[in-house]
């Protein structure tokens, strides 16, 4: 179970390496407006700075309003406001109403790529000082377990190659020891009569 543990952590921070390397960021749903495509504690994919166009359909980050808390909705329409160019109408796939404000293109940090289930908590339990500790020593916790247990079958086949052996010496038939012939310099000793 804790190579399987290991295992999953390492393959989880690979991913979120490559996926970083290639631009790709991840940020917490932090309320259910998206429901049910994307729910609580979900990590969203994202790409900022991404050239390509947004279209109707397409879900964005956004911050917008007066306390400019990043936001994710889907937009659901680009109208072109008279002198302004196109802005977007956008809505929460679980609100009845689209959002109050349009949407200027620079409000706009960058469009969904995917969705990670239940990886915004785990994201955001690393943001923390606290809980990158914890991972740390989770991961040293598993590594530390598995070199006991790999140390502790290294033994366990070193004793059981020591019994065979013994078992083997001790199991073979007496063998005939050979004595060495009379040297040819010897004189033979005749009986006495």
């Amino acid at each position: 179970m804790g190579w399987v543990l290991t295992g999953a952590v390492v393959a989880l921070l690979i991913a979120t390496l490559i996926l970083m390397a290639r631009g790709y960021r991840m940020v917490a749903v932090t309320s259910g407006s998206m429901r049910p495509t994307y729910d609580v504690g979900d990590g969203v994919l994202i790409r900022p700075g991404d050239d390509e166009p947004i279209r109707v359909g397409d879900v964005v980050i956004f911050s917008a309003g007066e306390n400019m808390v990043p936001t994710i909705h889907r937009v659901v329409g680009v109208q072109d406001v008279f002198e302004r160019g196109l802005h977007y109408r956008t809505k929460g796939d679980a609100n009845a109403e689209p959002d109050p404000q349009l949407l200027k293109p620079d409000a706009v940090q960058a469009k969904a790529y995917g969705v990670v289930p239940y990886a915004g908590h785990v994201f955001g339990a690393l943001s923390s000082t606290t809980g990158r500790l914890v991972l740390i020593g989770f991961l040293l916790l598993c590594v530390g377990r598995e070199i006991v247990i790999i140390v502790q079958v290294n033994r366990r086949r070193r004793r059981r190659a020591a019994a065979l052996a013994a078992k083997t010496l001790v199991a073979e038939p007496d063998q005939d020891i050979p004595v060495p012939a009379p040297r040819a310099d010897t004189p033979s000793r005749k009986p006495v009569s």
